[in-house]
């Protein structure tokens, strides 16, 4: 099987929730910050971020850890900015041990017997990429 990649776009719900992650929030501010006194007329930073700490029970089952990426352009008086959040929609191995419920351990199989199912080819992992662009 070969699954297509995933992309979302700004204003799609997928974006805007991902967008309000308080992290991300973080770093879009922290780089609203430095474009403002930059002489170049190019911008790019990325880090990671676990979306398991995010608080957002959708994301943190859709997404991962997320790779994030901004590249600002300036433009006239200001920055054309596009944001990037990748993540590998795929399943890891979760240690039994540390489930503390016998609801989280049951989960714990499941998500287990996928990443069995994904050794063996019949779950194939795929890009997902969620976009945001602003001017400021």
């Amino acid at each position: 099987d070969n699954p297509q990649n995933m992309s979302f776009f700004t204003g799609s719900c997928t974006s805007d929730e991902v967008y309000n992650v308080a992290r991300l929030q973080s770093f879009i501010t922290e780089m609203r910050s430095t474009v403002a006194t930059l002489s170049s007329a190019t911008y790019r930073a990325n880090g990671s971020y676990n979306m398991a700490n995010s608080g957002n029970m959708d994301l943190r089952l859709a997404l991962g850890k997320v790779d994030y990426e901004v590249i600002a352009v300036a433009s006239g008086d200001y920055w054309q900015c596009v944001y990037t959040v990748e993540d590998t929609y795929n399943y890891e191995y979760w240690d039994p041990s540390l489930a503390d419920s016998n609801l989280a351990s049951i989960i714990t199989t499941m998500n287990n017997l996928a990443v069995a199912a994904q050794d063996a080819g019949a779950i194939v992992p795929y890009k997902v990429y969620i976009y945001y662009e602003e001017m400021i």
